[in-house]
This record gives C-alpha cells, sequence and structure tokens, in this order.
C-alpha cells in the first residue's frame, strides 16, 4: 500500500502527484525519476520529450510515423508510442506503453491514464487531500 498527499502545484487546488521511477527496458541500469500527475479521465500515459531522450527506448513505430491523440477539448498531440517500465514504490516495475508528447502540452510532468491506474485498487480522498494506491 502507498499512501500520499495530494500536492499544490503554482498556488492551484490540490492535485494527485506522484514521484515516479522510470527505467529503459532494455538498459534497466539507470533510473530516472519524474513526478506523474494521476488522472483517472486519460485513457493512456503521456511522458515529455525531455524525459523520453533521457531514457532512450526504441520507439514502437518505425520510421517518422507520428501518431495523434486527442486531449482536452479534443486538441490534437502529436505523439510517439513507446514501452518502458514504470514504477511509483521503487520496487515494482510494470511494463507499460507509454505516449511521448511535447513538454509542453503536459507542464513537464507525466500524465498518468487508465492504462497505468487500472493496474492498482486507488482511492482518491479529496477532503482529507490524500491518496492510497494498493
Amino acid at each position: 500500500m502507498f499512501k500520499c498527499n495530494y500536492t499544490e502545484i503554482n498556488d492551484q487546488s490540490p492535485i494527485p502527484l506522484v514521484r515516479l521511477q522510470l527505467k529503459n527496458i532494455d538498459n534497466c541500469s539507470s533510473v530516472i525519476e519524474k513526478d506523474g500527475i494521476l488522472d483517472t479521465g486519460a485513457d493512456c500515459t503521456l511522458i515529455p520529450f525531455s524525459t523520453i531522450a533521457k531514457l532512450q527506448p526504441k520507439s514502437l513505430i518505425r520510421g517518422r510515423h507520428n501518431q495523434i491523440i486527442y486531449g482536452v477539448g479534443n486538441s490534437k498531440i502529436i505523439t510517439v508510442p513507446y514501452r518502458i517500465l514504470m514504477s511509483f514504490d521503487q520496487e515494482n516495475f510494470i511494463k507499460i506503453k507509454v505516449y511521448a508528447c511535447p513538454d509542453d502540452d503536459t507542464n513537464g510532468l507525466i500524465i498518468l491514464g487508465r492504462n497505468f491506474l487500472n493496474r492498482y485498487r486507488i482511492t482518491f480522498d479529496g477532503k482529507a487531500k490524500l491518496f492510497i494506491i494498493e
């Protein structure tokens, strides 16, 4: 069980933010730490291009074909899919498909979508400003 308090960023409303550990599947020796927002409204997990550049995983598509997904307000986001290892407890890494996108599209944070969140039981307690991941 992992228990965490909500985080306030730039004087905005508190958000469920968790510190993540990321690894390249082919080269697991180095770990990158990055913050991620638990977003139950997102279908997929988005990761900034700058973070993918540090991990250097192999793209899941060949050539220069980008994929377009639609975000808030039906805005187009140009992405490239990758498969990486991700953990929030520094021990239990899972293999997950992520979509790299411009840093500005996520404010430099990782957006954890349902393809990650559905692997866990998550309890959000907005009144107490905390969440529990089991």
